[in-house]
């Protein structure tokens, strides 16, 4: 039996606020990264082969969307509400995972929301760019650096 792709739209990033876990309004990508640093255990008795171990690990997160200036609809995040998270230099709760309630019918009321497995952690803003060019609409793209460790809550397959 083939296995079903995840389609990239499906997969959202969200950030938590005092006014709850919101996604960034009108997104076009997200990502996640883990990367292992490995220490060097080589010695005479390796030969050729590297040998070693992971001695370190760390994760980032980016988004990219359209910016928005519109924080009247309320259910997901805006430019200076991002703006205003990165300069106050605390670490947030993040998560990224497919919506419980995914739908092709646009963003349901309620806003996006989380589904029954995701990944989660602790991250800083590292960086929030804001471009708008002649012609087009202007773009948001923000970076995070995981503090800690990313965490699966759930036990979804990932479908």
């Amino acid at each position: 039996m083939k296995r079903k792709a995840l389609p990239g739209k499906d997969l959202m990033l969200w950030l938590t606020t005092a006014q709850g876990s919101k996604v960034i309004a009108l997104s076009k990508s997200c990502s996640l990264s883990l990367d292992f640093q490995t220490g060097d255990g080589n010695t005479k008795d390796d030969g050729l082969w590297d040998s070693g171990e992971i001695v370190g690990a760390g994760w980032t997160m980016e988004n990219q969307s359209i910016s928005s200036a519109d924080a009247s609809v309320g259910n997901d995040l805006v430019y200076d509400q991002l703006l205003d998270l990165s300069i106050a230099g605390q670490s947030i709760d993040v998560s990224i995972g497919i919506p419980g309630n995914l739908s092709d019918n646009g963003v349901p009321s309620a806003g996006w929301q989380k589904g029954a497995s995701y990944r989660h952690g602790k991250a800083l803003i590292t960086s929030v760019r804001l471009e708008g060019a002649k012609g087009s609409d202007s773009a948001l793209t923000i970076s995070l650096k995981g503090v800690g460790p990313l965490y699966k809550a759930g036990s979804g397959s990932g479908e």
